[in-house]
């Protein structure tokens, strides 16, 4: 109940700690299975592994790239953590710039 509070009262965008603003949001998804981080990126910690077909919200776009895919923070049966773009898909709507696509 309080991460649903937490996403609706949360701004349309958000700043980094770099000052750059990205996307905010709550997009209802699922993984194609792959490895939850620590942080959005390769080099950081793995949290866990997601499975093919689990449930995942899409809570922000990080602007971080990496092979034509953004890095986005995530919701999913394993608590919040990163999870790249190529292997994710949102579920029935236009799918944000920089993910896989629409389930």
């Amino acid at each position: 109940m309080k991460k649903l509070m937490f996403a609706a009262a949360a701004a349309a965008i958000a700043f980094t700690s770099t000052g750059a603003v990205v996307a905010q949001s709550d997009w209802p998804g699922y993984s194609y299975g792959g490895v939850l981080r620590a942080g959005p990126g390769m080099e950081y910690q793995q949290v866990g592994s997601l499975g093919d077909g689990d449930w995942i919200a899409v809570l922000q776009d990080t602007g971080v790239w990496m092979d034509g895919y953004q890095w986005f923070y995530i919701d999913s049966p394993l608590g919040t953590g990163y999870h790249w773009g190529g292997i994710m898909c949102i579920d029935g709507q236009d799918h944000p710039e920089g993910m896989f696509g629409v389930c």
